[in-house]
């Protein structure tokens, strides 16, 4: 019994006494204990368990009375078959099955108990791992149950006679049939179509090779379905037994038509793609062209062929990456790129820099780079893509260009000649900085538009004109032109243009404009000059002759009835004469001097009309009374040659505002002139109308007549016909340009006709039909200003002693207090000593004249007179002079000769 408890190894615990204080256990309890076989078990769980070991049942923890052992000593009873779990304080896990019985005395009470248990713990394992296994191995049946649903392929199993142990439904499908109803049959049981025979007997002989030789075999095959012809591709293979005996063979086809067809359209497009790529490569080698990409989150860089070869490196010595690249990149451009990557990284999208790379042979490229940012749903970045060119030669292209272009753009900013470039159509092209300014445009404005949009239609079709020519005769064309330049007055310009090949093809036409204005302009300066010299030496000759001339027929007619008057007065003193000839005397000398009256009242009045002082009192005009009273004047001389004078007045002449004496002294001249120059029994008419517009005066005769050549000038001062010694007719030749004077005064047009010589001439005079006062060319009524300048003291300078004494008297007639000199000098020191109110000055003097006086004047302090009035009064009468005077400092310029009354208001009204 010793023996057995020490070697069996079920596990054994006896308890002694009903307190259980002495408990023994056999060794292969003690090692499910984990304690030494001679150890008291008194404390292990089969008696009170310390708190490391716990004793579960169907895991929940048993409590010390039903711990087997105790509850059988307990209770008096048996335990049977309970499995229980011992857990120790490792964490090791026993499944005991146990049986427990109490120890009887000799009364048949209870005095202990004993336990043995098995150890189940590798059974228990063991159908753990079976029920899983199983449970995957149900589960993997249900997978690959699904999977033979769902997969296109067709799933074949035969035995080694060759009947079908399974089959898929889409191999069913496939075959016009379903699963069972060819499974356990082989093919030639099978109700196949006969048009398959071949392929089943293909199938069938492949089987039976894999059969025999135990290896796979890969084969297409065609059948004939319903929706056509299609190609299978199908494996056979050998299936093994647990023994690793051939039981059978599987088979697996899949439907390849599909397949086949975008098996050689990705066979075609693998070429193309091949062929792209190598075309690729070949166009980034010829065009130093190479790609890049950046994955931002790992940092892996790759680069193609050809950024190892814009960096001058061999494929693969250097490790693609951020850092080596940025190191390549030439020390001065590095901070611009690096910015420029960082501000896209952070916000842009489009990448693009031009930089310097340094080649590991130390030669410098430029390089152009482009990329693009890719970004993930949250906008971060991602990848950072794109290519690198190598532009140095067009850069060094631009550079040359460059420097050429600023060769050109010096030289014609520079140069006077205006340029410019069109297309064949008139659209600009290039306007050089000199035509710009020379015709006030804006280049950036001009380019691109048409020469219409430029000038006005006429210039811009002569332009256009031009450009065609060119175009049509390939040749320079020279043209002289007229365009308005940046003052805004019209230039000559000398044009060439001429037409330019581009490299494009296009024909292009180019023109230079020299301004030849000022050149152009002195030639015809010149040629003027030479003919206003020529005509202003014919004009000064005339001129000359005409003064001789009049100055001649002047002194004639001054002294031509001085003769009558003085011989008939002399005669009156020293001869008793009768009556009759007293009367005579005295009738001939009033006549004379009334000749020489009105010849000295012409040339007043011609004088007048010089200096424009001619003056008009406007007044209602009876024209009918005007020519009568005119008639009656030349009456007796008209009468005295038999001269008949017709007068035709209409009767609805309304009364004309306008100068009555001055329009009789018209029709007097008029009919003097018809008078004078008709010949003896001769006629004369005057006539008078009017219309709604105008009133007319026509007074003709049959007289002398005026010749073609004379007709422009016959109302010229001072121009006669015949200024001969030994002409017919008198006179100064004053009257006509007198009377044209007057009517254009009065706002009308006199004219003159005749058809020649001793036919007789026509005057005829038209006055707008005006019935309001006009007054042109008369004084106004203003205001006099007071002309008493007692208490004044005025200082003359004036080098003339007659012009001294004659304004002298002249201010001091008004009560002024006058002082005067000879000299700008001695004006300067009574200046100093005694300033006057008002200065009154010569310009023209001797050592200093007025000009110098008066700014040396103005310069003085105001107490010492430095602001004195002062009044320029000169010969020197044009407005030139009359700026020039008030400029200087003078208040006022009064031209000589000088009116009194005019002197004494411009005093008064500075002071």
């Amino acid at each position: 019994m010793q023996t057995l408890f020490e070697l069996i190894p079920i596990g054994i615990v006896i308890a002694e006494d009903m307190e259980f204080k002495e408990v023994k256990s056999n060794p292969a309890f003690a090692e499910i204990l984990g304690i030494s076989p001679e150890a008291n078990v008194s404390s292990t769980p089969v008696n009170v368990p310390p708190p490391s070991y716990k004793i579960l049942r169907q895991g929940k923890e048993l409590s010390t009375e039903e711990y087997p052992l105790r509850y059988a000593a307990i209770h008096n009873t048996e335990v049977k078959g309970t499995e229980v779990d011992i857990v120790r304080g490792d964490g090791t896990i026993f499944n005991l099955f146990g049986y427990a019985a109490p120890l009887i005395d000799e009364q048949g009470n209870p005095r202990g108990s004993v336990a043995a248990f098995l150890n189940i713990t590798e059974r228990k394992q063991t159908e753990e791992r079976t029920r899983k296994l199983m449970s995957q191995v149900q589960h993997q049946a249900n997978i690959l149950n699904a999977i033979l649903s769902a997969s296109v392929d067709h799933i074949y199993i035969f035995d080694p006679h060759g009947r079908y142990q399974y089959v898929s439904e889409g191999g069913a499908a496939v075959l016009g049939c379903q699963p069972e109803d060819i499974v356990g049959k082989t093919w030639q049981e099978c109700d196949f179509a006969a048009e398959m025979f071949t392929t089943m007997r293909q199938v069938d002989t492949q089987r039976e090779t894999v059969m025999s030789a135990g290896q796979p075999i890969r084969a297409e095959t065609e059948y004939n379905t319903v929706d056509g012809i299609h190609c299978y591709e199908y494996i056979l293979a050998p299936l093994y037994s647990p023994e690793q005996a051939i039981a059978g063979v599987i088979a697996v086809s899949r439907d390849i038509s599909e397949q086949q067809a975008a098996l050689r359209e990705r066979k075609q497009t693998e070429q193309a793609l091949r062929q792209s790529e190598q075309r690729l490569r070949l166009a980034q080698r010829a065009g130093k062209i190479g790609t890049w990409e950046w994955n931002v989150r790992t940092g892996e860089v790759s680069w193609s062929e050809g950024i190892w070869e814009i960096l001058g490196l061999e494929i693969g010595t250097e490790e693609p990456g951020v850092k080596p690249w940025v190191d390549f990149i030439h020390p001065d451009d590095r901070p611009q790129v690096m910015e420029g990557v960082e501000k896209v990284l952070a916000e842009g999208k489009e990448y693009y820099d031009e930089f310097r790379v340094v080649r590991r042979d130390n030669t410098v490229i430029w390089v152009a780079s482009k990329g693009q940012i890719i970004r993930d749903a949250k906008g971060l970045a991602e990848r950072f893509l794109g290519v690198n060119i190598d532009i140095s030669e067009r850069k060094q292209a631009e550079e040359v260009r460059r420097e050429s272009e600023e060769r050109f753009q010096a030289f014609m900013a520079h140069s006077p000649a205006a340029a410019w470039i069109t297309d064949t159509n008139g659209q600009i092209i290039y306007l050089s900085p000199t035509y710009v300014n020379t015709f006030q445009l804006f280049t950036q404005d001009a380019i691109g538009k048409h020469v219409f949009e430029l000038f006005d239609i006429e210039i811009g079709t002569q332009f256009l004109n031009n450009i065609q020519t060119v175009v049509k005769t390939n040749q320079v064309l020279e043209t002289i032109e007229m365009a308005p330049r940046l003052d805004g007055t019209i230039g000559d310009f000398l044009v060439y243009k001429f037409p330019i090949a581009h490299l494009s093809g296009q024909i292009l036409v180019g023109g230079v404009a020299i301004d030849v204005t000022a050149r152009r302009r002195a030639e015809e300066e010149r040629e003027e000059l030479l003919l206003r010299e020529q005509a202003a030496r014919e004009a000064a000759e005339t001129a000359n002759r005409i003064k001789d001339e009049f100055l001649a027929v002047l002194s004639h007619e001054l002294r031509s009835p001085l003769n009558p008057i003085l011989g008939w007065i002399k005669l009156l003193r020293t001869r008793q004469l009768s009556e009759e000839k007293k009367a005579i005397a005295l009738e001939t000398i009033e006549r004379n001097a009334k000749l020489q009256t009105q010849l000295i009242a012409d040339l007043l009045d011609v004088s007048r009309i010089l200096q424009g002082k001619l003056t008009l009192n406007i007044s209602s005009v009876d024209l009918a009374a005007t020519i009568a009273a005119a008639n009656e004047t030349v009456a007796l001389a008209a009468e005295a040659k038999s001269i008949q004078i017709h007068t035709e007045i209409a009767p609805d002449v309304q009364p004309f505002m306008g100068d009555a004496s001055r329009l009789q002294q018209v029709v007097w001249n008029l009919l003097t002139n018809a008078v004078k120059f008709t010949p003896t029994g001769g006629e004369v008419k005057i006539k008078l109308e009017s219309t709604n517009t105008d009133i007319q005066i026509q007074v003709s005769d049959t007289g002398k007549g005026i010749t073609p050549e004379f007709l422009p000038y016959v109302f010229e001062t001072f121009r006669q016909a015949d200024s001969a010694t030994t002409r017919n007719f008198g006179g100064l030749g004053l009257g006509l340009a007198i009377v044209r004077h007057i009517v254009e005064m009065h706002g009308g047009t006199v004219h003159a006709d005749s058809k020649g010589e001793d036919q007789g001439a026509t005057f005829t005079v038209k006055f707008p039909l005006i019935t309001t006062v006009l007054q042109p060319n008369q004084d106004k009524s203003l205001p006099k200003i007071s002309l008493n300048l007692r208490g004044v003291r005025v200082l003359t300078v004036e080098d003339e002693e007659d012009t001294r004494e004659l304004l002298v008297f002249i201010i001091q007639q008004y009560g002024a207090e006058v002082t005067a000199t000879a000299s700008a000098s001695e004006a300067l020191k009574i200046l100093k000593q005694s300033p006057p109110d008002i200065l009154v000055c010569d310009i023209a003097m001797p050592e200093m004249d007025g000009y110098t006086l008066i700014r040396q004047l103005r310069t003085w302090p105001k107490e010492q007179g430095g602001q004195i009035k002062a009044i320029a009064l000169t010969a020197y009468a044009g407005e030139s002079d009359q700026k020039q005077a008030l400029e200087a400092g003078f208040q006022r310029h009064l031209s000589k000769p000088i009116d009194p009354e005019e002197l004494v208001e411009a005093i008064a009204s500075l002071i």
